[in-house]
């Protein structure tokens, strides 16, 4: 008997992932990383495979490394307000080479990332 092909539901699941300045940042500052982070009306929606959600919030620094708490630059939009928030205090420096300073495109291939271009 030959096997049964598993399916990876989160690897072929896409999610978009929606970002904007967090709200507890001062004006200036909010502008300054919607600027940075090359987002359209203060939002940049990037689009991921469901099981590199929790990598993506990493490499953006939503979810700290070691525990401590950053301060923010990024907010994670949900649409449930019920959900934990998460912060983001890294550069652009963290999004995916092809990331830096565009908004994602939908994409699949890869790991979600494409370029903006």
């Amino acid at each position: 008997m030959e096997p049964v092909p598993v399916r990876d539901e989160a690897w072929d699941t896409f999610q978009t992932v929606e970002l904007r300045p967090h709200p507890e940042l001062e004006e200036e500052r909010q502008v300054a990383v919607a600027l940075e982070y090359g987002m359209e009306k203060r939002r940049l929606k990037v689009r991921v495979r469901q099981a590199m959600v929790q990598y993506l919030e990493t490499a953006l620094g939503l979810v700290p490394a070691d525990g401590k708490p950053l301060p923010p630059r990024l907010e994670r939009v949900r649409e449930d307000q019920s959900a934990p928030r998460l912060t983001a205090a890294h550069p652009v420096a963290a999004l995916p080479p092809g990331q830096r300073g565009h908004q994602a495109e939908d994409s699949q291939q890869g790991a979600g990332f494409r370029d903006g271009d």
